[in-house]
């Protein structure tokens, strides 16, 4: 079965969770441009005549890579905080590093200068910095 193998779920997971940095328009006037179908499940905003506030395919990965943890401390609780710590954090580092870089991964151009600029992060898609660094 596909959902018992955990490589298949992790891969599904960052599918998932990487869905809205791979079709989140350049320019948000271009938005009316995508199918429906991504303007409802992975991008938030208008589509269609469509108002979303909260695109779930995204949120849906976040929910599976908890899933995925919580079978690894069900099985080994030690094992499970050592991945937990290292997986923690590599993805703040991944996070600064991404929102640092100011392109892929941010969902939106960093406005504010300083600290209170580099910690805005777009919730809704959720853009890959803040996964990384909610999630690490």
């Amino acid at each position: 079965m596909l959902f018992r193998s955990n490589v298949a779920l992790a891969i599904l997971a960052a599918t998932l969770v990487t869905l809205p940095e791979f079709t989140a328009p350049a320019f948000p006037q271009e938005a009316e441009r995508l199918p429906l179908a991504v303007g409802l499940l992975v991008l938030p905003g208008v589509s269609h005549g469509l108002i979303v506030y909260f695109s779930c395919l995204p949120w849906l990965g976040i929910g599976l890579g908890g899933f995925l943890l919580g079978r690894v401390f069900t099985r080994d609780v030690r094992r499970g905080m050592r991945l937990a710590t290292a997986w923690g954090a590599g993805l703040v580092a991944a996070a600064v590093l991404l929102r640092w870089g100011n392109g892929f991964g941010n969902l939106g151009v960093v406005e504010n200068q300083g600290w209170s600029g580099m910690l805005s992060f777009v919730k809704y898609g959720p853009s890959l910095v803040f996964v990384g660094w909610n999630a690490g």
